[in-house]
C-alpha cells in the first residue's frame, strides 16, 4: 500500500473547487434534544436514522427519522419506552426493521417494527445484578436470519476498581433471545485479560462462522475480540502501534480483504496537543501494518483531526467515506469533516464544512446513498436555553472527486493504451500514449458484472502510471479512462 501523508494545506485548498451538497436540513430545530446513534441504508434506499429525542438530555425516548434520496423525511417517536436511547439498526430479510438499544444503561430493549416504523415486538432484558451499567449496543445480521447485540458492561473488581467486559445476545427475527452471555471470565483465564473495552462495531469473521468486535481497551489500545458462533473466546488482538501514537475510544473498521482490515480511529500524541487520523491495516492472521495518516499541520489553524463512531462506511467495494472532525485544538470549536479514500488508502477527496452554522457540528456518522454520494450526520450542538440541534447533510460522489470541466478532449484515434503486466498480480502498469502531461483523468475498474471497483481521479504527469490491484479478487477486469464526461479508451486485464 502506498504511504500517503494528506495534511490539512491540501483540505483547505481543495474545499474551494467541490460544489455545494444537494441538500442539508436541522433534525431538531433548538426546541428538544435530539441524538441520532446510528443509521442504514434500507432496501427502498431510504436512510433510517435511530436514537433518543426529549425536551432535554437525559430525559429522552426513542425516535425513527426516514429519510429519502431528495431529502424528504419523516419522524416516529415512542412514548413508554422512557430513558431508552436507540443505538443500531439491522433490516432483516422480511424487510422488518430490527432495532436496539439500552434503558438509563441499566437493561437491553429490542423492537421490531414493520415497513410503516410501527411495533410490533418489543422486548425488555435485564443486566445481570453484579453489573453496575451497559454500555454500547452494536448488532450484526447474520445469513442464517438471527441478530447479534454485542456491548459492554461494567463490573466492580475483586482487585479494586472496575473492569469492563463484552456482552452478547443472539436473537430471532422476533427479538426472543435464543443466546445470551455477560464475559465474567476468572484470572487467569486469558479472556480475563479484556480490560476497559469499549465496543464500537461488531463484524462477521470471514475465515468461519465466527465474530469479530472492534473496540478500544486499556490504554485506549483498540483491540479486536474474536468468538465463535456460541460466543466461546477464541483469541484477542492488541492494535499496538507507533508507542508515540495512542487510539482514543473512537475507531471504526472496514473490510479490505477476508484476511485484512483497515481500522480508522484518533491518534493521540502523548506530548502533544494535536490529534491525527490514524489508518491502520490489521491482519486476522497477526501483526499490524502502520499505512497512512491524516494529520492536522501545526503551522496551519487546524491542528486536531478527530474520529468518531461508526465513522467509516464503503461508497462500493473499492472507496470509503471516512467522518471525522477538525479543530483549532483540543478544546473546539468543531467543524464537520468527511474525506473518501480508496483500498490503497489513497485520499480522492475531502470537504471541512467551515461557515459558522457547522460551528461545534462535530461528525457523528455518514451513510452511504446509492448514488454513490453520502449523508453526513452531525451530532447536537449546544444552542440557546440549553437545547440543541443536529443537521443532515447529503453529498454527491462528485463533490469529493469533481470530474475537471476544463480538459481538452482528444479524439480517439489519437489515443493508444497497453495494460501491462497480463495477467497483473500486484501492480498494473497502464501505459496510454497521446494523454497530455499535467492534465486530469478519470480512471476506473469494474468486473465482467459492472461493478465498480476503482472509480478515482488521476494526474498524468508521464506514461506510465501504477495502479495498485492487491485488493481485486481473481478475474477478469475491465478498465476505462475518461476525458471530462467522455469515455474514450477501454482495456481489459486478467488479475491472478
Amino acid at each position: 500500500m502506498k504511504k500517503i501523508i494528506f495534511s490539512f494545506a491540501f483540505l483547505m485548498t481543495l474545499q474551494v473547487s467541490l460544489q455545494a451538497q444537494q441538500w442539508e436540513f436541522d433534525y431538531a430545530t433548538g426546541e428538544r434534544f435530539v441524538q441520532f446513534s446510528h443509521g442504514i441504508l434500507d432496501s427502498e434506499g431510504n436512510g433510517v436514522l435511530v436514537g433518543g429525542c426529549g425536551p432535554a438530555y437525559p430525559d429522552y425516548h426513542p425516535i425513527v427519522m426516514r429519510v429519502d434520496s431528495e431529502g424528504g423525511h419523516s419522524e416516529r417517536e415512542y412514548e413508554g419506552f422512557e430513558g431508552l436511547m436507540l443505538t443500531h439498526i439491522v433490516q432483516l430479510s422480511n424487510g422488518n426493521y430490527f432495532v436496539a438499544g439500552l434503558i438509563s444503561e441499566e437493561a437491553v430493549e429490542v423492537l421490531v417494527l414493520d415497513s410503516n416504523l410501527e411495533i410490533m415486538e418489543d422486548k425488555r432484558y435485564e443486566k445481570p445484578e453484579n453489573a453496575l451499567l451497559l454500555a454500547g449496543g452494536r448488532l450484526l445480521l447474520e445469513e442464517d436470519g438471527t441478530v447479534v447485540m454485542c456491548g459492554s458492561a461494567r463490573y466492580t473488581s475483586p482487585y479494586g476498581g472496575y473492569r469492563t467486559r463484552p456482552f452478547l445476545y443472539r436473537f430471532d427475527e422476533n427479538a426472543d433471545t435464543l443466546h445470551c452471555r455477560y464475559v465474567m471470565p476468572e484470572r487467569p483465564e486469558p479472556e480475563y485479560y479484556i480490560d476497559q473495552f469499549e465496543c464500537h462495531q461488531i463484524l462477521k469473521n470471514p475465515r468461519d462462522s465466527g465474530l469479530i468486535l472492534i473496540g478500544d481497551g486499556r490504554h485506549g489500545n483498540p483491540s479486536l475480540i474474536c468468538y465463535d458462533y456460541d460466543f466461546n473466546y477464541i483469541s484477542n488482538i492488541w492494535m499496538h502501534n507507533d508507542q508515540k501514537l495512542l487510539f482514543t475510544q473512537y475507531s471504526s473498521c472496514c473490510w479490505l480483504s477476508d484476511d485484512d482490515l483497515l481500522v480508522f480511529g484518533t491518534l493521540n500524541a502523548k506530548n502533544d496537543q494535536s490529534r491525527n487520523i490514524g489508518l491502520l491495516d490489521v491482519k486476522l492472521s497477526g501483526g499490524v501494518r502502520w499505512t497512512d495518516t491524516i494529520r492536522a499541520e501545526p503551522q496551519l489553524p487546524f491542528r486536531v483531526a478527530s474520529g468518531k463512531c461508526n465513522c467509516a462506511t464503503f461508497v462500493n467495494d473499492s472507496t470509503i467515506y471516512c467522518s471525522y472532525q477538525s479543530s483549532e485544538n483540543l478544546f473546539g470549536p468543531y467543524f464537520p469533516s468527511v474525506c473518501l479514500l480508496n483500498k490503497d488508502m489513497e485520499v480522492l477527496g475531502n470537504k471541512v464544512f467551515l461557515d459558522e452554522e457547522y460551528t461545534n457540528h462535530p461528525t457523528h456518522f455518514t451513510l452511504p446513498q446509492n448514488d454513490r454520494g453520502c449523508i453526513i450526520v452531525t451530532s447536537f450542538a449546544l444552542v440557546a436555553n440549553n437545547t440543541s440541534q443536529g443537521k443532515l447533510i447529503k453529498m454527491s460522489r462528485e463533490d469529493f472527486n469533481p470530474i475537471p470541466s476544463s480538459v481538452e478532449e482528444l479524439p480517439q484515434e489519437t489515443i493508444k493504451a497497453m495494460a501491462y503486466p497480463n495477467p497483473a498480480k500486484d501492480w498494473l502498469n497502464i501505459d496510454i500514449t497521446g494523454l497530455l502531461d499535467g492534465q486530469q483523468y478519470r480512471f476506473r475498474i469494474c468486473d465482467a458484472y459492472g461493478r465498480v471497483y476503482m472509480d478515482r481521479v488521476v494526474h498524468v504527469e508521464g506514461n506510465p502510471f501504477k495502479i495498485c490491484t492487491t485488493s481485486l479478487s481473481p478475474g477478469l477486469y475491465y478498465y476505462t479512462v475518461c476525458n471530462s464526461q467522455t469515455g474514450f479508451i477501454n482495456g481489459k486485464f486478467v488479475k491472478e
